[in-house]
């Protein structure tokens, strides 16, 4: 076939043929706009429904993408958005991945050079006095200001306290003296350790921060407090005190250990009152002061938590060898609902598994407010009974409701809330906690596990490995997940 046959045959196939539509199609954010248009919904009601923020809708639709908090929450903003509308979602963000291609940068195609005559090559640089000069003073502004900035850092981050052994323990009956050894973390920090009778001294760590003293006991309780610091800081500088209980028996009888949290005998609150103790209340009085009172506390659930109904594990910290947990209806959660809920029957008290100084009980919770007493056993000679008391609100939850607790170090937050950041990056102090909710989903990243807490429908998550960082999903229905 000649090339001019070919010519007429071409002009015979598109006879007829309109010409190529030169209007370019819609935009991925023009379909957008256009289906909500139709859909017949602003932005903010749109907001509403996807529970995705109306700043990250418009960013859609406009294209501008730098305002999305990056490709895998533009992909599932992308996805959501377009169910909603009633479009293709793996359509639209098929259309999204073509458009990132083509507005990411063309790798420049290498061009070999053509060879050069050769030529002298020039001379080396010479090293003026001009040179040397700038150079000099570039090294003295880097030094001053690593100076500043090491200064800086030594004022805003304290040295942290570490001890080799628990820090409640009880010594032999017929202990005088005890050695206190620990690390810290800033090597020859001044060490200070104040304890009962006015004791109070102080020792130097060693280049690689550790330290040790001894301290001297005495029958019963002796409370020691520890701290460190910089020693050319001024002593206000210096670390978290951290607490040493050292028990030595009345008489030589073996005694459990004594935690430092203690909470005395105390009457049942009202239906409405919440409590939230700030300190460790004094032990329960008894005839013989000679014989503490026991100690005991609640780990989880804590004064005012919210726990969904049905069987509600309850842990805590005691010293005592047996413990029983007592609940008592405290009314309605709202006391104006109409018609008033009906007072469950009485239950019987329910004894505690105690090992290792803690305690768990298992107690059956239906809606409304219950008041959890906690009674320690009585031990002849040694410990005298205690009690103590918390309020807690029994109610169906329809949000995924969590509380981030931070034990004994500073660490790093992040929270996420049914795909929205709602936490980035925050540094939660020592004992510090924050609640946070969501319809369906919170994820939880910390950067130490091991100072976390994570405490959903009453039981608490966590902590993980110390000084690492860890994820955990909760998600309405389902158990939490490690990630």
């Amino acid at each position: 076939m000649t090339f001019r046959h070919q010519i007429r045959v071409g002009s015979r196939l598109y006879r007829g043929r309109s010409p190529i539509d030169a209007v370019p199609p819609p935009s991925l954010g023009e379909t957008l706009q256009a289906a909500r248009e139709q859909k017949g919904v602003d932005l903010h009601r749109a907001e509403r429904d996807t529970k995705i923020r109306a700043k990250h809708l418009a960013a859609l639709e406009t294209g501008d993408y730098s305002e999305l908090p990056g490709p895998v929450y533009t992909r599932g903003f992308l996805k959501n958005y377009a169910t909603y509308l009633g479009l293709d979602a793996d359509e639209l963000v098929m259309e999204w991945q073509l458009e990132q291609q083509a507005a990411a940068p063309r790798i420049p195609q290498i061009i070999a050079i053509p060879p050069q005559p050769l030529v002298e090559p020039k001379g080396h640089l010479r090293f003026t006095r001009g040179i040397f000069v700038g150079a000099l003073l570039i090294v003295v502004i880097v030094g001053f200001l690593g100076y500043v900035g090491f200064q800086l850092l030594r004022f805003s981050h304290p040295p942290v306290v570490t001890l080799s052994a628990p820090n409640v323990q009880t010594l032999d009956g017929s202990a005088t003296k005890y050695t206190l050894t620990g690390t810290v973390d800033l090597p020859y920090a001044l060490i200070s350790i104040t304890g009962p009778d006015t004791f109070q001294e102080t020792t130097d760590a060693n280049s690689l921060g550790g330290w040790s003293m001894e301290v001297p006991v005495t029958k019963g309780r002796n409370d020691f407090a520890i701290t460190a610091r910089d020693p050319q800081l001024p002593p206000d500088k210096g670390s978290t005190p951290v607490n040493v209980i050292l028990t030595v028996p009345i008489g030589g009888s073996p005694q459990p250990p004594t935690l430092p949290t203690v909470r005395p005998d105390q009457s049942n609150p009202p239906p409405t009152q919440q409590t939230h103790p700030t300190q460790p209340p004094a032990p329960t009085p008894t005839a013989n002061p000679a014989i503490p009172a026991a100690d005991i506390s609640f780990a989880s659930p804590r004064e005012g938590d919210e726990v969904q109904p049905g069987t509600v594990t309850v842990t805590g910290s005691t010293n005592a060898s047996a413990v029983s947990i007592a609940v008592r209806w405290g009314g309605p959660v709202d006391p104006n609902v109409s018609p008033a809920p009906t007072q469950p029957p009485d239950q019987p008290p329910v004894d505690a598994s105690v090992a290792g100084g803690s305690f768990t009980a298992s107690v059956p919770l239906p809606d409304g407010r219950w008041v959890l007493t906690a009674t320690t056993q009585e031990q002849p000679g040694v410990l005298a009974s205690s009690t103590y008391s918390i309020t807690v609100d029994v109610v169906e939850a329809g949000d995924i409701v969590i509380a981030v607790r931070v034990t004994d170090s500073n660490t790093r937050i992040k929270v996420i809330a049914d795909g929205e950041i709602v936490e980035q990056g925050r540094v939660f102090r020592r004992r510090e906690s924050e609640t946070y909710s969501a319809s369906n989903q919170i994820t939880v990243n910390t950067s130490n596990a091991g100072e976390t807490e994570i405490v959903y429908n009453g039981k608490i998550t966590g902590p993980g490995p110390e000084g690492q960082q860890q994820s955990w999903r909760f998600e309405k229905g389902k158990p939490p997940k490690k990630l």
